[in-house]
């Protein structure tokens, strides 16, 4: 019965995950941080909330490729484009075109 109990042990271990944070796992969610980090604190000035969808691609060199930046102001589009082009992630993403929302916040 004791061989029973360890080997039945030894089993659940080596099927239990480790504890680990599910951001390092998920590229997709490591790409939405890294937006958000890149965009932070807008250095435009805007009266109002503004809610803005960006379209970009990543290339095979892992570099950022905005696409389109809807509303087109011309200040949003070139804060985005200034802040997000060319910048490089470090880890792997099966997909190449992506889409996020963002809501730049006016200024206080």
């Amino acid at each position: 019965m004791k061989n029973l109990f360890v080997l039945l042990l030894v089993f659940l271990n080596s099927n239990t995950p480790f504890a680990y944070n599910e951001l390092d796992y998920d590229p997709e969610r490591k790409l939405r941080s890294k937006i958000a980090t890149l965009l932070e604190e807008p250095d435009i000035i805007l009266k109002e909330n503004v809610r803005t969808k960006i379209v970009f691609k990543i290339d095979d060199d892992k570099k950022i490729h905005v696409l389109d930046v809807k509303p087109q102001d011309e200040k949003i589009v070139n804060y985005v484009k200034s802040r997000l082009n060319d910048k490089k992630v470090n880890f792997f993403i099966k997909r190449k075109l992506f889409s996020v929302v963002i809501v730049l916040e006016k200024n206080r």
